[in-house]
């Protein structure tokens, strides 16, 4: 198999001579100061970084014996295959450090003909996180603006709907509420 190769210089030679495109921007993610909040995590392929750090953070606070009541983290994480996992080997320390706060969901896009996305694993685990949701969590969201965000604003809104007894439209409207509260909050791209 041929390794996988860039050209650093980028098109036309527009970054030769040593220069790399760079952006830095504020990230808009804030966690709760709160520790016992809870909190859903959803990020795919590198939207998973930013959750990384959530729960490194949280380990500190463990550490620190700051982590009285902490309310439970659930990522879901998804990419194509095992070779694709980012930071594979730091999940399950995150996790036996977190004692049971932390639980982590794949989702491996290509390692069958039927492709699951995020999405389907939110789905699978509608009544865990219905009950997250009605203790007060926040739901983080990170990647994909183009599918993978709408496609899981349109699960959660639905698990709202199913579980309030609700329309869907009505269900918009308390996502709308959560995210100008900061209780749903996004970076996507």
């Amino acid at each position: 198999i041929m390794p996988v190769q860039y050209d650093i210089r980028g098109p036309r030679n527009l970054y030769g001579g040593h220069k790399l495109p760079i952006h830095i921007r504020h990230s808009p993610f804030k966690l709760p100061t709160d520790l016992s909040i809870p909190i859903i995590m959803i990020g795919p392929g590198t939207g998973v970084a930013p959750f990384r750090g959530f729960i490194r953070d949280r380990v500190h606070s463990v550490g620190s014996g700051d982590a009285n009541n902490m309310g439970k983290m659930m990522l879901f994480y998804g990419c194509r295959n095992e070779d694709d996992f980012l930071y594979q080997e730091e999940w399950p320390e995150y996790s036996s450090k977190l004692d049971g706060n932390f639980e982590m969901i794949v989702a491996l896009s290509r390692v069958s003909d039927k492709k699951c996305y995020v999405q389907h694993k939110l789905k699978e685990r509608q009544q865990d996180l219905v009950e997250l949701l009605n203790q007060g969590a926040n739901i983080y969201v990170c990647g994909d603006a183009v599918r993978m965000a709408k496609d899981v604003q349109r699960s959660i809104c639905e698990m709202i709907s199913q579980d309030k007894g609700i329309s869907i439209e009505d269900a918009g409207e308390m996502i709308k509420a959560m995210k100008i509260n900061g209780k749903y909050q996004e970076d996507v791209w």
